[in-house]
């Protein structure tokens, strides 16, 4: 294999994998607050 080639792909790949990372361990806690916050306003609405 290309030493240039590898070092692209490592210097992509690096960051993308850190970012998919981040994002599986955020996706959880975002998902979960975006549904409190849809399950408050509907329960806003039913009260009014």
């Amino acid at each position: 294999m290309n030493a240039a080639l590898l070092f692209s792909l490592l210097l992509i790949g690096g960051p993308l994998m850190g970012f998919l990372v981040i994002i599986g361990v955020c996706l959880p806690g975002i998902l979960l607050a975006l549904w409190h916050l849809l399950g408050e306003r509907m329960h806003l609405k039913s009260e009014h």
